[in-house]
Formats: C-alpha cells, structure tokens, sequence
C-alpha cells in the first residue's frame, strides 16, 4: 500500500514536468513532423518533403516556430488549417512574372536610394 501511496504523489510531479530535449541530427522531415504533431497533440500534414533531412535543437519552441524552422530546412512553408487546427507543410506558392518583376523594382528604387544617401555604403566603407 506504501508504494501506491507514494506513485499518487509523485504522479502529479512527473505530469508537471518540462518535456525532455527535442534535437534532431539529418531525420527525415516526416519523422520531425510526427514526433512534433504527438508532442504538441497537433496534427500536421506533410504534401511535399518528407525525406529532407532536418537537424537541430528544437527545444523551447512551440509548434509554430518548430514547424516553421523545419520546413526552411525543407524548402517548405507552413500553413495553418484554418479552424479545425493543425498545419500543413506544402511548397511555396509560385510567384507570378508580373509579381516578381514588380518586387524586383522595388528592391532597385530601394538600392537606389540606399546608394545616394550619405551613409558609408555611399563612400565604399565597408560596413562594420
């Protein structure tokens, strides 16, 4: 009866605990996404990837920001599954030839500008 007793007490303490570490070293983005999916009782569906490798430390993350960090590893983006819940981990959606003309004269006005300003890029100073 002793020994009941005190696995009640200690029950409590063990479902209070931080979760263990969470790295990963070159496993395929499938296993990464299933073992976040039961960590976080989340379900997250992979359309594309799913033997990339993916390493490093997730701990501390949520699944949000684990997810988002393994499907750049990935080439991938998340997308959240509206209000069921979950994520699904697809390829980015490709740009249209007006949209990326359009992002690439912003970013030449941007250089432009960043190149007549007074600042040390103007000079040749290296940055640092």
């Amino acid at each position: 009866m002793k020994l009941f007793t005190s696995a009640l007490f200690f029950l409590p303490l063990a479902l209070l605990a931080e979760p263990g570490p969470l790295r990963f070293e070159a496993i395929p983005l499938g296993n990464a996404a299933r073992i976040l999916s039961a960590r976080f009782h989340c379900p997250v569906t992979i359309r594309a990837g799913a033997q990339e490798p993916i390493s490093g430390d997730f701990s501390g993350l949520d699944l949000k920001q684990a997810l988002t960090e393994a499907a750049r590893q990935a080439g991938l983006v998340v997308v959240p599954q509206g209000p069921a819940g979950g994520y699904c981990l697809e390829r980015p959606k490709a740009v249209s030839p007006a949209e990326a003309a359009h992002r690439r004269s912003e970013l030449l006005r941007l250089r432009a500008r960043l190149l007549e300003s007074d600042g040390p890029l103007a000079a040749g100073v290296p940055a640092g």
